[in-house]
């Protein structure tokens, strides 16, 4: 299900609030709800 018009995200994690995911994309920040998320991929970031 596409959520603010998107279907994939990448970025940084920046935290959990409640039901929902903070991720960092391009100098912005989207709060995804957990339950919408179908497969998420974390990567190390150096």
């Amino acid at each position: 299900v596409p959520f603010d018009g998107r279907r994939k995200f990448k970025g940084q994690l920046v935290g959990l609030e409640n039901e929902d995911i903070g991720i960092r994309v391009d100098h912005e920040e989207y709060l995804l709800p957990i339950d919408l998320i179908e497969k998420a991929n974390v990567g190390p970031q150096f």
